[in-house]
This record gives structure tokens, sequence and C-alpha cells, in this order.
């Protein structure tokens, strides 16, 4: 139990990379030790005698048990340790699931989007760094921009329209929206008379919601000028490439193909996709 316990708890510490050991990585294999050590000093021969008025043969159980404690608790600590720190956040799940805009980013900062025609496949579109496909992609040409791109299942793409109350809108970045949005994506997810605006973050979104506090809004097609709102750190948050000649280019962002796109996620079960 004693070798069990350590090579658990050094395996935990030595071969992963969950981050930096903390106390709680060697509680277990201490207390392990601690128990060993307790053991080993009891004197065995007091074990045997049977005078319970004795205080020596009762003394020396009671530090057995106390020892052979310390080890089972050492080595369930460092199960429990390793199970928790080290194991659980590594399993993903089987299914990504995906906002209104289709598109999902990966811990490794992979970015991925739901695959043309399908509801349960999705493909590669950027890397970690990347320029282009930066918030992933619309059902046209033109990428998504936040606070400009919407979906609608009866507008015609690339439409602008202006909307009221967006009109002077701080959007909590230094900016203000000047009303104009573009269709640059439909939804599978919901029918006509709908409009979902892209944002990055949830963030953004309790942001608008907030500001806005309006169940319902007044849409005029209108030949307007869409305008920038991303940031740097709209950027970051995307694992994108966060240089300013990149934050530039997000208006000029168009639906381009990796090297090797590939199918990188197929739904196996009966669930939403």
């Amino acid at each position: 139990m004693f070798a069990l316990a350590w090579w658990i708890f050094v395996d935990g510490l030595c071969t992963t990379e969950a981050g930096v050991a903390g106390f709680e990585d060697w509680a277990g294999g201490i207390a392990t030790t601690l128990g060993m050590i307790v053991i080993s000093l009891i004197d065995k021969e007091a074990l045997r005698g049977t005078d319970y008025d004795d205080h020596i043969p009762w003394r020396a159980r009671l530090f057995l048990f106390l020892g052979f404690s310390m080890m089972a608790g050492g080595f369930a600590g460092s199960v429990a340790v390793l199970v928790v720190k080290y194991t659980s956040h590594m399993v993903e799940p089987p299914i990504p699931y995906l906002g209104i805009a289709d598109v999902c980013l990966l811990a490794n900062g992979d970015l991925i989007n739901l695959a043309p025609g399908y509801t349960n496949r999705f493909i590669l579109i950027g890397q970690k760094n990347r320029r282009q496909n930066i918030f992933g992609w619309g059902a046209g040409l033109q990428n998504l921009q936040p606070y400009v791109s919407v979906a609608a299942n009866d507008l015609a793409l690339n439409q602008t329209f202006f909307v009221r109350e967006l009109k002077g809108l701080d959007l909590g970045n230094g900016q203000i929206h000047n009303g104009c949005v573009r269709v640059d994506d439909d939804g599978w997810s919901f029918g006509g008379c709908q409009m979902d605006l892209f944002v990055v973050s949830y963030v953004d979104y309790l942001w608008l919601y907030r500001e806005l506090d309006v169940d319902r809004i007044s849409v005029v097609p209108r030949n307007c000028t869409v305008l920038n709102y991303s940031t740097l750190d709209h950027l970051v948050y995307m694992d994108a490439e966060s240089r300013n000649e990149t934050l530039q280019w997000v208006m000029n962002d168009t639906l381009t193909l990796m090297d090797q796109t590939v199918a990188v996620y197929q739904n196996r079960s009966d669930g939403p996709f």
C-alpha cells in the first residue's frame, strides 16, 4: 500500500503537465510516509501484551491504528488528487456544443464550424494565432464580425439593415454603434422574423442585454455602412493573432479553406446535433 500510494502521487507530480504542484499534491505522500514511520517505531512485542491494565499494549495498538489510518488516508488522497486535478479535466466531452453562430473554440485554440449541410458534423477552420476565419464562417463568403453580423432565415445575405435600438449604443469597449448590421448567416435552430446578432463572448451578450433592455427591435432595410467594432481583447479571446494589422483585416475576412480542412468531430449519439 505504501509503495502504491507513493507511485500514484509521484506519477501525478512528475508525468503530467496540468499545473504547478501545490501542497495537495504532496499531502498524500507525506501522510503515507508518516504512517509508515509511526508503524515502524512501534514496539512489536508490546502488541502481544494481554494485560490491559498496562498502558503499553493499548498505546501500541492505538499508534498502530493511527499509522494504518495515515497510510490509508494518504493513499486515498493521492488517488483523489490524481483523478480530480490531473485526469478529470483531460476528458473531453464527445460532442462539442456550439452557440447560435455554429462556431466553437476549443481549448487548444482550434476553431471548428458546423459543416455546411450538417447538424452533427464539424470542420476545422482555423488554429491558434490565425489571421483568417477569425470569428467563424457565415452562410456566405463573408465571415462573422462582432456587433455587425446577424443571422436570419427570411432576409437576403449581405443585405444591410438599420436597427434603431442599436444607434448610439455604448458597446462597453469605448465604441458606439451606428445602428447598421448585415445579414451574414442563417440559422437552422429558428424560423423567420428573427435576427441573431453575433457577439464574441457571454460578457458581450450580458452587456447588450443590460443596455438594450428590449424585447423587440425595429429593423429597416437601408444601404448603410457597417463599422469594425472588433478589439484586441476579442482577438485574444478567440486565440487569434492579436495585432492591430489583424484587427484591420476583420472587415475583409472572407471564408477561407485551410490546406488541410478536415472533419474533426462527428456526433455519435442521437443528441441535439
